[in-house]
């Protein structure tokens, strides 16, 4: 199995792992680069009975909204504008605070950090991404494992 990047992406590929599951096909290989490697690590570094779960566990961490505003799903705008309103307000949101669990701003911003470097580059760091693939199940739950081919 290989996934690719790009975050919207990523999770319809957890949805089509779970499919798959469902119907007890389990790749002997999986392969990703960007958010089709986190994907990929979570299926790879763990066992096909809690594959599933990891990857829903991921995906509602990552989703969670930054400062904590839920965001209200059975709301439905009759008005397009709206909705477009509320749909960018969601995006800066996320450009301003990140996303928890994830990704967020780094502070103070790469264009003012003195003598720059690689590390400084982006906008924003993975720490909090970092923090859940040291945590139990997460990315290195068993690196191990034959069929992984993990690429960074």
């Amino acid at each position: 199995m290989l996934l690719q990047g790009g975050g919207a992406l990523g999770s319809y590929q957890g949805g089509v792992y779970q499919a798959l599951a469902e119907a007890n096909l389990h790749p002997d290989w999986v392969a990703g680069i960007s958010i089709g490697a986190i994907n990929a690590a979570l299926i790879a570094g763990n066992p096909p009975d809690k594959r599933v779960d990891r990857l829903r566990e991921f995906w509602e961490s990552v989703s969670t909204p930054p400062l904590g505003i839920p965001y209200f799903d059975s709301i439905e705008f009759q008005n397009r504008q709206t909705h477009q309103l509320v749909n960018q307000a969601k995006a800066v949101n996320i450009l301003l605070f990140g996303a928890p669990h994830f990704f967020a701003p780094r502070l103070p911003p790469a264009t003012l950090w003195p003598g720059g470097g690689a590390a400084k580059a982006s906008y924003y760091e993975l720490t909090p991404a970092q923090g859940y693939a040291r945590a139990p199940g997460g990315f290195r739950a068993d690196q191990r494992r034959k069929h992984a081919l993990l690429r960074r």
